[in-house]
């Protein structure tokens, strides 16, 4: 045919059904190595992770072998270089004609539990996207399948979210508490006194350092201060005013234990203490500028104190606080990689007690009788309640960082008991009186953390935490300062426990050795 007759190439059949498969040919590499940064391959295993869609159920896809009515389940293993495009015999089996399709039988790895399947989005070969570029019969010799699982069929929720075991062994942890304390009570011992005040209108320059001396420095007697008085006979007193209960350096103790659990994560009980933290005020009587410690004391029908405890030859208070608790978590390692960054819910359930205790001691002499008394308080907080969190972790193989906070919405069941002696008299002898409250009390837990391996069974911990509880008791502000008989001269001491509560919190530094146990 003259060449002026002649078609263009673009428009003859034949030639453009040879054009078009050459350039297929030509570029399917390009396009598998344009898709695979989408997989992660790891010993010819690519870890799928999830499906467009996916809903729970499994996710069934139709394969372009040019025509027929059959379904596989996306994400069927493929053994590597078993089947061809359209199911051509040199890649595998021989098959029929146009419109048919690989027998289920030839799709089938039996090293592949049911449990490796996994949805995969579907791509016919050379259309690029997907995984590996040529669709489900790409040719491409890559098994896809997801890593782990249980045997829920194929495409299951529970496959796709739990494809990472959780890791094997037991340790035992034991860690170093440093922690301070932050609000502390701060404010009068005692009712109000006319004439005295507290930290709200504070005068630096009329305090009274160490109960009696006239300083300006409130660093002095860790904060604590006094402030001056005069009774309606004219005498000279001072009463305590808590500034700083000095608790800075906590010292304590945390043993942790984590057990693996099959198909869920790992179990972890924990425990901790402190020692008994005590700060004390005792002062030289008498004073150089008062005669008396005061404390005041209220029948409840004034604003102010219409009475007083006095000390005027020897007084000395006590403020003790310890700290100690425990509890039991369960982590779900479902979200999680053994190396990288990962997520681990954790649910359980933790208990925390707060004791505080007030001691006010002291003799004082009236016409040559001395009297010893005694005034107290003292507060014990059960805290306990349901723990909902998280734990962030990014796993390296020279270190762990890790960041977990915690809250616990529960109670705080409680007791106040007060406690006085011969307050006014030595005949008035020995008074106790108790109250048990109960209160919605959140509990906040921040634990910030770095560990190092040391050697194949030890790993070193350091790191930050915050411990913070909501609507505790505290001794001096959860006491009612009263007396009876004032009126009629015959006093004698009530004091009874008050509701009220306030927040506190914890914080410090954590250091540890965790022991693997095979």
């Amino acid at each position: 045919m003259p060449a002026a007759l002649r078609l263009p190439a673009a428009r003859r059949p034949g030639v453009a059904r040879r054009w078009g498969a050459a350039v297929a040919a030509a570029t399917a590499p390009i396009a598998l190595a344009a898709i695979a940064p989408a997989a992660t391959a790891d010993d010819g295993v690519v870890n799928l992770s999830s499906a467009p869609g996916f809903d729970g159920s499994p996710a069934w896809v139709e394969p372009n072998d040019g025509g027929g009515s059959g379904i596989l389940p996306a994400g069927y293993v493929t053994p590597p270089a078993q089947f061809g495009p359209l199911s051509q015999p040199s890649a595998g089996p021989a098959q029929g004609g146009p419109g048919s399709r690989p027998a289920p039988g030839g799709m089938y790895d039996p090293s592949v539990a049911p449990a490796q399947y996994a949805p995969a989005p579907y791509c016919p070969p050379g259309q690029g996207g997907g995984f590996g570029g040529g669709g489900m019969y790409g040719g491409g010799g890559t098994d896809y399948r997801a890593v782990g699982g249980r045997p829920e069929g194929p495409g299951s929720l529970w496959t796709t979210i739990s494809r990472y075991q959780p890791a094997k062994g037991s340790f035992l942890r034991l860690e170093y508490l440093h922690y301070n304390m932050t609000g502390e009570e701060t404010g009068l011992v005692g009712a109000p006194v006319a004439g005295v005040t507290g930290p709200a209108v504070d005068d630096a320059t009329a305090r009274l350092f160490p109960f009696g001396v006239p300083v300006a420095d409130q660093s002095r007697n860790g904060g604590n201060y006094s402030r001056q008085g005069i009774t309606p006979g004219g005498d000279t007193f001072v009463t305590p005013v808590l500034d700083n209960n000095d608790v800075d350096d906590f010292a304590g103790v945390r043993l942790t234990l984590s057990q693996p659990i099959d198909e869920v994560g790992r179990g972890e009980f924990f425990a901790f203490s402190f020692s008994q933290e005590t700060f004390e005020i005792d002062p030289i009587l008498p004073l150089a500028v008062a005669d008396n410690i005061g404390i005041g004391l209220t029948d409840g029908n004034t604003a102010f104190a219409a009475g007083l405890e006095t000390f005027n030859t020897d007084y000395e208070l006590e403020y003790e606080t310890e700290l100690w608790g425990g509890g039991g978590r369960i982590y779900f390692d479902h979200l999680a990689r053994p190396e990288g960054f990962g997520l681990r819910p954790l649910v359980g359930v933790r208990y925390t007690m707060l004791n505080q205790n007030l001691y006010q001691r002291g003799v004082d002499i009236q016409a040559g009788v001395a009297t010893s008394s005694e005034m107290s308080t003292t507060v014990h907080n059960n805290l306990f309640g349901t723990e909902l969190g998280v734990e962030a972790e990014y796993r390296h193989e020279w270190c762990t960082i890790g960041v977990r906070p915690s809250v616990s919405i529960g109670l705080n069941q409680a007791q106040v008991r007060t406690r006085t002696v011969n307050v006014f008299s030595p005949q008035e002898g020995a008074l106790r009186q108790t109250a048990y409250y109960t209160e919605i009390s959140p509990v906040f837990d921040l634990a910030t953390y770095i560990r190092i391996p040391l050697g194949e069974r030890f790993r070193f911990s350091v790191g930050y935490d915050l411990l913070y509880l909501a609507n505790v008791a505290q001794p001096n502000e959860a006491t009612s300062y009263r007396a009876a008989g004032l009126s009629t001269g015959a006093a004698r001491a009530d004091l009874t426990p008050a509701r009220n509560f306030d927040n506190v919190a914890f914080n410090g530094l954590s250091i540890g050795l965790e022991m693997l146990i095979p």
